[in-house]
């Protein structure tokens, strides 16, 4: 379960694709919040009502994110990554290889037209992937 801050998320539905089981704004209610509990732990997904509403709202010609191009697993590295953690830990969490991972963040660069984790982390804030001030260090 996801609690977000950032009102304007544009990619709630990416995160529910790689894994995410919930995803409420900050802003809801404890009324909420107990809801989307309830329903994650019982295995189904919760789309808190703020994020629904921009949702339904939002207009099917959106324009696209770069970050649609990567594949599930991209995405997962990338938010490992984010929380920052090593290529060596992503991989232990994922059952991959470092080797794996880091073949999954050499993609990312070339499919995003990026350099370095740097580049790729921006990019991943510009879009409203990542809220960089709530992500935490996993060191």
């Amino acid at each position: 379960l996801v609690v977000t801050a950032m009102e304007g998320e544009l990619l709630p539905m990416r995160l529910l694709e790689v894994g995410v089981r919930g995803f409420i704004t900050k802003s809801s209610d404890s009324a909420e919040l107990e809801r989307a509990i309830r329903a994650v732990h019982s295995g189904q997904r919760y789309i808190g009502s703020a994020i629904a509403s921009q949702l339904a709202l939002s207009k099917t010609t959106a324009a696209k994110s770069p970050f649609d191009q990567l594949s599930n697993r991209q995405m997962e590295v990338l938010l490992l990554l984010a929380k920052g953690m090593n290529a060596e830990s992503i991989a232990k969490q994922l059952h991959i290889t470092a080797k794996t991972v880091n073949s999954h963040r050499y993609r990312m660069f070339e499919k995003l037209g990026v350099k370095n984790d740097v580049e790729l982390i921006k990019l991943a804030v510009q879009y409203g992937l990542i809220d960089i001030d709530k992500t935490t260090s996993a060191v």
